[in-house]
């Protein structure tokens, strides 16, 4: 039976020729309790589901189940050992290996555009090229100095003439050229102007003519000489004439290089 003066509730059983057994009630109780708590409580029901998997048998989890549906199983490089010695080169917005993370023998040689933009101070085992004039250099320590054996290019002596600019050179003699004619020894040129009038005027005298120049009366009387009081004149067959009539004269006619004789 039961004893109800108690605080705790316990319950009594027997029989008779049997000695009589106690249970405390509280105390199971609170062992089932903590056997809901600790065993019961934290498992989920059968019914529940992870991402569409059901938990009544024996679930298979995908990667992308889990996000990592870009991982896979190839080796993979932790970025603790990115750019850092005996790790891994990493590659910059050019997909080129930075310079930093290169041996030194690598970058020994550096361009720049024009020698003005060098470091003020180099560093030795490196060359540095100016390319504005394709040359190279060195630090000495104290200075630049250009290695021997570079090609300069400019118009001066040591240097080396633009191709562009000997072609262009070229071409514009070729053109003037064209313009000239060949010297010939004991000729020149004057400044007087050959027209076409002249060219016409010369082509009109016939092969074999000479100048001629008209003698004056005085000349032409010389010439011919006088005879009784009368002049001769040269006939054409080149016998002298003597006209009939009184003495002749000579006139020149207008206009004319050449004299008529008056009779």
């Amino acid at each position: 039976m039961a004893d109800n003066n108690s605080n705790n509730e316990t319950i009594q059983s027997g029989t008779q020729g049997h000695e009589s057994e106690s249970v405390d009630v509280a105390g199971l109780k609170a062992s089932l309790q903590k056997l809901k708590t600790d065993k019961i409580d934290p498992k989920v029901d059968k019914t529940t589901k992870v991402n569409g998997h059901a938990l009544s048998g024996d679930v298979t989890v995908s990667k992308s189940d889990v996000g990592l549906e870009n991982v896979t199983n190839d080796a993979q490089v932790k970025r603790s050992e990115m750019g850092v010695a005996s790790g891994v080169a990493t590659l910059d917005s050019a997909g080129k290996v930075p310079a930093s993370q290169l041996p030194s023998y690598v970058d020994d040689v550096v361009e720049y555009d024009t020698k003005s933009a060098f470091p003020a101070t180099g560093e030795g085992g490196k060359i540095y090229v100016d390319k504005s004039k394709n040359t190279s250099w060195r630090w000495s320590g104290s200075a630049y100095t250009q290695i021997k054996g570079d090609l300069t290019i400019g118009t001066t002596s040591g240097t080396a003439a633009d191709g562009k600019v000997v072609n262009d050179h070229i071409n514009n003699t070729s053109t003037e050229l064209a313009k000239k004619v060949d010297k010939v020894t004991g000729k020149g040129l004057s400044t007087n102007d050959y027209t076409d009038d002249e060219k016409t005027k010369l082509n009109g005298i016939e092969a074999g003519a000479q100048k001629h120049i008209a003698p004056t009366a005085a000349e032409v009387k010389s010439a011919l000489g006088t005879g009784s009081g009368t002049s001769k004149y040269l006939r054409e067959d080149g016998t002298w004439q003597t006209p009939e009539g009184a003495s002749a004269t000579f006139t020149q006619v207008t206009g004319k290089s050449y004299y008529k004789l008056n009779i």
